[in-house]
């Protein structure tokens, strides 16, 4: 094997237009379909990366980026209030934990308590206080927020997101127990999240770099307060139901407490509200993947995307089953020399296989580097909002199952290929390369064919003899592979196949004792048209005496061969 690993790089050596070609196409197909899918793996298909995802439920459909005001909702309801996400909290057992978050974000001035310096502008975000516990997520550093937290009066703290610790604070561990003023009220940082969680939404701008007990709004908004308002829908709901729930009653349930709940305040609706709010309706969907705006809002562009990569990955693995076919062809001459000095049709294989991988492998390693190229392009020019300071939880990093699948896809061309090429060509190259003309005679001495000696390539495939020196005989050359031949070794052909060979062949080769060599022009038109029809049980074989052997020779290839072997043992030349 590694014989083979040596031979085909150093024939990728010898052609370096077909292996810059093949590996610019496999790279560029590789690497762009790798960049597209890892995309649309992470913005549209990727859960959030908490316990159990496939147990979260959202309350609502739609997705909001700020709040609601009113007793109704357009069409269904899908952002709360505190007011009605206590009502579901404590009311619906079929959840094991329902969370509440803020749907954007609240730009807040963070600056550390008894210093001088100036505030600096960070994401915050309020959600509720078993919103950790909800998504199983552990802390990095510190504790997260408990209910505790989570009631008027209590202390106010906050729990730093890992992003924010890392770039905005070094990680500095110092920052736990520290007093921040948040918007000039102290706050206590209290943890660092897991790395890697960055909430339960994804969006492509105000991604939370604190996050804050929703009972704390009121210090930071003010007179604007949401909190205590029941009309103004803030928070978005996601809980973990427990097992064997079934979805559908629940959703039927919160519908339920929905309507029991508007009921209650139609006194405060207005006109119009009055006329809609029993037709308001409630769904339950899965919130394994969180609040993904950025999938509502990229979702159309990617998938455009994705079948354009798709389409350039088909046109590479066109391309490249074209050139490796091309490469065979142009290759035949040689195909014919490993067949005629007995390389079986495995060995071939195999070493067709070996040129296909390495050329793979070599297209895979700059597949990746297109790849993670091409996914950072589009995170800038696509995702990138709000300027350098806000931050995306996508990676630009390449998803090795994707890169794998079309790597495996693009070898897997061309050992289609290969396999299609050595069960049809090898053969008839042989049969047409090998016996029209490809061997040429220089005489030794007496061309008998008890001691016949070939000169040719060494090319790892034959499992011959070396002739020994000063052998008698007559020397074969394959002509047109001369020019990619390293090293030369000499191979005999046992008596008994020589002999049987030899007729059938002598005049082709225009060996005739001690007459002068006889080219294919010189032939007669009987003797060219048994040429042309070749070998009838196939391949180049027939030169070395397997298609010949068993096979009667006419009288006068009978004739000669008698003669010349009367004039080898008495010395004389007719």
């Amino acid at each position: 094997m590694l014989n083979d690993l040596r031979q085909a790089l150093r024939q990728l050596r010898k052609a370096p237009g077909f292996t810059a070609t093949a590996v610019i196409t496999l790279a560029l197909g590789i690497g762009a379909t790798t960049a597209i899918f890892t995309l649309v793996d992470q913005v549209m298909l990727r859960s959030l990366p908490v316990t159990n995802p496939q147990q979260l439920w959202r309350v609502g459909k739609k997705i909001h980026c700020c709040g609601w005001g009113g007793w109704t909702q357009s069409g269904e309801f899908s952002i709360f209030s505190y007011d009605l996400y206590k009502l579901f909290r404590d009311h619906t057992p079929a959840f094991e934990e329902l969370a509440a978050f803020e749907p954007g974000n609240t730009q807040i001035g963070v600056r550390r308590a008894g210093s001088n310096e100036q505030a600096q502008t960070r994401n915050g975000e309020f959600v509720s206080g078993n919103f950790f516990e909800t998504f199983g997520v552990q802390p990095w550093i510190g504790r997260l927020l408990t209910p505790a937290d989570d009631h008027i009066g209590a202390t106010p703290v906050a729990v730093l997101s890992y992003h924010a610790w890392e770039l905005r604070y070094g990680k500095d561990p110092n920052v736990l127990g520290t007093s921040y003023l948040v918007d000039g009220h102290p706050f206590t940082v209290v943890g660092v999240a897991a790395p890697g969680f960055y909430g339960a939404k994804l969006s492509g701008w105000g991604m939370p770099d604190f996050w804050l007990p929703v009972t704390t709004e009121p210090l930071i908004t003010g007179p604007a307060t949401r909190l205590n308002s029941p009309n103004e829908h803030f928070l978005d709901l996601i809980g973990r139901v427990k097992p064997g729930t079934n979805p559908a009653a629940l959703e039927a349930q919160l519908r339920a407490e929905l309507h029991d709940w508007q009921a209650s305040h139609v006194p405060d609706m207005v006109p119009q509200e009055r006329e809609v709010w029993q037709k308001q309706n409630l769904y339950l969907t899965p919130g394994g993947t969180g609040v993904n705006d950025m999938r509502r809002e990229y979702e159309d562009g990617l998938k455009l995307l994705f079948g354009a990569a798709g389409c350039v990955l088909l046109v590479a693995c066109a391309n490249l089953a074209n050139l490796m076919l091309a490469r065979g062809l142009k290759n035949r001459q040689q195909t014919s020399v490993r067949v005629a000095l007995g390389a079986s049709r495995k060995r071939l294989v195999r070493r067709a296989l070996v040129e296909s991988v390495t050329l793979g492998v070599i297209g895979g390693a700059l597949g990746v580097g297109v790849a993670y190229g091409g996914a950072r392009l589009v995170l800038h020019l696509a995702f990138q909002q709000g300027g350098s300071s806000n931050w995306l939880p996508v990676s630009a990093n390449p998803s090795w199952m994707v890169l794998l699948f079309t790597l495996g896809l693009s070898i897997g061309t061309g050992v289609d290929d290969v396999a299609c090429r050595t069960d049809r060509g090898a053969a008839r190259s042989a049969r047409d390369d090998g016996q029209q003309g490809a061997l040429a005679a220089e005489g030794t001495g007496h061309c008998s064919g008890r001691n016949v000696a070939g000169v040719a390539e060494r090319s790892g495939d034959a499992g011959a003899k070396p002739a020994q020196p000063g052998a008698s005989g007559f020397r074969v050359r394959a002509a047109g592979a001369i020019h990619d031949m390293d090293e030369h070794a000499a191979y005999r052909l046992s008596a008994g196949e020589a002999g049987a060979a030899f007729p059938a062949h002598r005049r082709a080769a225009g060996c005739n004792s001690g007459r002068a060599p006889r080219r294919g022009s010189d032939l007669r038109a009987d003797e060219r048209r048994q040429l042309e029809r070749g070998n009838p049980r196939g391949g180049a074989a027939g030169a070395f005496g397997e298609g010949r052997r068993g096979r009667e020779l006419d009288a006068r290839d009978a004739g000669i061969f008698r003669r010349d072997r009367r004039a080898h043992a008495g010395g004389t030349a007719d």
